[in-house]
């Protein structure tokens, strides 16, 4: 029973991703130990290792705080530097198996799998990582710990893989694969980067002077995540472009004008942002 693992065209970059300090991290962290570890040459610094296994990174942090957009831009990046990257993204319950043994062998055969795949690296990306790499004295849950490590810094190491594992439960990850990964968190963004998100977001939908968005009243950011931030935009759009409530469609011709409405370039007043950040609470 074979995972199966889809090469995936990276799209986003990691300067998509809002915050100085998160995008340094990435690049001096991530990127490039990644090159120095495979000797590709970037004018970037390249800092010093935290441990001796630059092939597997494990980024923690709330749900929305873009791991995964981070995970798929360092392989964009890395494609963006001129090296044949794949992108391979994987939940970790695809790897988990009740029967014995069965759940190293998938991972075993998935990583060596990718590596013959011919490119030069292969970036694989495991979403809900804790499914894999739990903190469980259960002997099967160790044995899937040790089989990761042996793959990404062992003896069975894959040389053209990177293992990339995102969770939102970092308390759940063994010790064991703490201390062999380097550890990236992710943080709910500032006030700050939340207004320069929903002004990205926005973009020229706005009948209103964009720096009106610092006025907007604190706890309406606050606890809201960037893909909070993104869909409270979205919102704030479809608010602007729907009917009110008491002229709601009651017909095939007054759907047709709502198609054609949502078609049209919104006009978002400072009251229909409000409103979405407000609903997403």
């Amino acid at each position: 029973n074979e995972v199966v693992a889809e090469e995936v065209p990276p799209t986003r970059h990691l300067e998509g991703l809002i915050g100085e300090d998160l995008l340094a991290r990435l690049y001096t962290r991530v990127v490039s130990q990644i090159m120095a570890a495979y000797e590709i040459e970037a004018d970037i610094p390249v800092y010093e290792q935290e441990n001796d296994n630059p092939g597997s990174y494990l980024f923690t942090g709330e749900p929305g705080t873009g791991k995964t957009h981070a995970a798929e831009g360092v392989a964009f990046v890395l494609r963006d530097l001129g090296y044949d990257v794949g992108f391979y993204p994987v939940l970790g319950s695809q790897i988990k198996q009740s029967e014995y043994g069965e759940s190293e062998d998938r991972l075993r055969r998935l990583l060596r799998r990718v590596d013959d795949d011919g490119h030069e690296l292969s970036v694989v990306f495991f979403d809900e990582f804790e499914d894999i790499a739990t903190r469980n004295e259960h002997h099967a849950t160790a044995a899937i710990a040790n089989t990761l490590q042996s793959l990404t810094s062992g003896a069975d190491v894959v040389d053209s893989v990177v293992v990339i594992g995102a969770t939102n439960h970092s308390e759940r990850i063994s010790d064991a694969i703490h201390n062999r990964f380097t550890d990236v968190e992710f943080q709910e963004p500032s006030r700050e980067a939340k207004v320069e998100m929903l002004e990205h977001y926005l973009g020229e939908a706005c009948d209103f002077d964009s720096k009106r968005l610092v006025s907007l009243d604190d706890d309406l950011f606050d606890g809201l995540t960037g893909r909070d931030i993104k869909l409270a935009a979205r919102d704030a759009a479809d608010h602007s472009l729907l009917p009110t409530e008491s002229s709601r469609p009651t017909s095939v011709s007054e759907m047709e004008t709502v198609r054609e409405q949502l078609q049209q370039t919104p006009n978002v007043s400072i009251d229909d942002v409000r409103l979405a950040l407000a609903n997403r609470h």
